[in-house]
């Protein structure tokens, strides 16, 4: 059967989302480190980010970033407050700044730990809100 041509991102009606990702390791203190989310396919607006874990760490230092194409996720522009301490099976909403919460097409959204040496959790879950309808 013939295939269907493809239809470019900018020609879809406005999508509002969610993107939920879930990081598993058996040992996070050193794997964890930071991690690709999503690439931008065009321009969207990130409206709200939460991370969930089932262990507690006070130490956790995690934010969530904006990366332009071929930049570190250490380098990328932090998109709101971090989250520090997780307390466990408590969902921790990060502020996001309204300033920088813009991703162009293109861009990726990465979550980082501040200082993975520390981390004592296992598994991870970050949502994030988005809208590609700009204001």
């Amino acid at each position: 059967m013939a295939g269907e041509s493809t239809i470019v991102a900018t020609q879809y009606p406005d999508v509002f989302g969610y993107i939920t990702t879930v990081f598993m390791e058996e040992d996070l203190t050193t794997a964890l480190g930071p991690h690709f989310i999503f690439v931008a396919d065009r321009d969207m607006v990130i409206d709200n980010a939460t991370v969930i874990s089932p262990q507690t760490d006070a130490n956790a230092n995690i934010n969530i970033r904006v990366c332009d194409s071929a930049e570190a996720i250490g380098s990328g522009e932090i998109v709101g407050t971090n989250v520090t301490g997780i307390t466990a099976n408590t969902a921790h909403t990060f502020t996001i700044d309204e300033t920088k919460n813009l991703v162009t097409a293109g861009q990726a959204i990465a979550f980082n730990f501040g200082d993975p040496s520390t981390n004592a959790l296992n598994s991870v879950t970050i949502t994030i809100r988005y809208r590609t309808r700009i204001k």
